[in-house]
């Protein structure tokens, strides 16, 4: 008889152990779930190279950051963390992290450095010189923003869009691999590898011949 009671406890004590773990799986799964899933998209055509109305930079380079879970991710922002040679040499003018810009963000006055001061001299012009917004929300199910990356000038630099406009000279034919970091309130920041390409290059077009300094080749996850 007392066996049997053993016997009947330890089941009883196994399937409340089981239904325990299985709740646990199933809120984590839920938790997981709802978070915001962040992919990376990016091209060479339109709308990820555009010419910018009235702008002289030239060709202009960009990704987008989609948002694939099911719920709102939650001040994102995007961080240039270093670029490298095929060599594996840096080649930022600054080697310290620096904000991107988010495509079509507005210029917001609040952020200059102290937007109290009265300007009368020239030299505080600067203080006149807004930047624009580092953070933004992306809506669920494959809602996405773009975010701006870099262009070449005539000098054949390139420049990130970035707060501090990091840069470097290109080499002709080059292979460079620069690491963003994405981030927001709501989600385990994420970090991409891309890859980025610097020779001429031709494409035919419509019977139109359309010149590339540069262009995205690939982009790819990275362990942190």
């Amino acid at each position: 008889m007392d066996v049997d009671v053993q016997w009947a406890g330890f089941w009883v004590n196994l399937g409340l152990a089981i239904i325990t773990l299985f709740a646990v799986l199933v809120a984590l799964y839920k938790e997981d779930w709802r978070k915001p899933k962040i992919k990376v998209g990016f091209g060479n055509q339109p709308p990820y190279s555009i010419y910018p109305y009235g702008n002289q930079m030239g060709m202009f380079f960009r990704i987008r950051i989609v948002n694939g879970g099911k719920t709102v991710a939650r001040n994102c922002q995007v961080k240039l963390l270093s670029v490298k040679s095929q060599a594996g040499r840096n080649v930022l003018d600054k080697e310290e992290p620096d904000i991107l810009k988010w495509s079509g963000s507005p210029r917001e006055m609040g952020f200059r450095a102290d937007p109290s001061k009265d300007i009368n001299l020239t030299s505080d012009i600067n203080q006149l010189i807004p930047i624009f917004r580092e953070k933004k929300d992306i809506t669920p199910q494959g809602g996405s923003e773009f975010c701006d990356l870099f262009w070449i000038d005539s000098q054949k630099k390139l420049i990130f869009s970035s707060s501090g406009g990091r840069n470097f000279i290109c080499e002709k034919e080059g292979r460079y691999f620069a690491i963003i970091e994405i981030s927001g309130d709501n989600f385990e920041p994420t970090r991409k590898e891309i890859k980025i390409y610097t020779p001429l290059k031709v494409n035919y077009e419509n019977n139109d011949i359309k010149i590339y300094l540069a262009g995205i080749e690939k982009v790819r996850n990275i362990s942190q």
